[in-house]
């Protein structure tokens, strides 16, 4: 427990050393810079943005083409034409660049411009959902509606079950069944009988 009665102590915390001030139990150090007012705001000022995101948004820049390049000239070509013409010296060639103009060919593959301000951009949005239709029981009303049309329609024109002519079981499997042949004996009788004394015949 130090003695704050003590000169030195005073002395140390009137030095405004944060290092060697000390604090007394239970409390902070006391400060020792010198703090501005409680209005005094920190950071720094954000000055005023005088184009908002608002005025972005509605003003529309266009855009500026910019123009095409000259094309440098071709050389080669222009070396074997003046051959051709029998401009051979150096000044002959110059002066002959300089009358006769012939241009590279360019590269780049010509783009296609489309210039109608009418063109609308982008992927249409769906209708707007109608809420006072769906707050006002709208669609089911009509639900209901056409439930009882579908109900009176249904009464009116009753399914029929449709009858099909098919030949009874019995006579079915009373049908005797003939013997598997093969074609070239379907024309032979059988020479034995059965034990109903019937006989298979082709």
């Amino acid at each position: 427990m130090l003695d704050t009665s003590h000169n030195f102590y005073n002395k140390i915390q009137s030095t405004r050393n944060c290092l060697i001030i000390k604090d007394d139990v239970g409390k902070s150090k006391p400060n020792t810079r010198t703090l501005p007012s409680t209005d005094f705001s920190y950071g720094m000022h954000i000055s005023k943005d005088h184009e908002n995101a608002g005025d972005v948004i509605s003003a529309w820049a266009e855009n500026i083409r910019k123009p095409k390049k000259i094309l440098d000239q071709d050389f080669k070509k222009l070396n074997i034409m003046s051959i051709a013409k029998k401009q051979v010296t150096a000044p002959q060639q110059r002066l002959y660049r300089k009358t006769v103009i012939c241009r590279r060919l360019s590269s780049e593959e010509p783009k296609y411009t489309f210039d109608n301000p009418d063109h609308v951009y982008g992927m249409p949005l769906r209708p707007s959902t109608p809420i006072k239709a769906v707050i006002g029981n709208f669609y089911g009303l009509q639900a209901i509606v056409d439930k009882h049309f579908a109900y009176s329609d249904k009464e009116k024109n009753p399914n029929r079950r449709r009858l099909f002519a098919e030949t009874p079981k019995k006579s079915r499997f009373d049908e005797q069944k003939g013997l598997f042949k093969m074609k070239k004996f379907l024309k032979i009788r059988a020479r034995t009988s059965t034990r109903r004394n019937h006989s298979f015949s082709g």
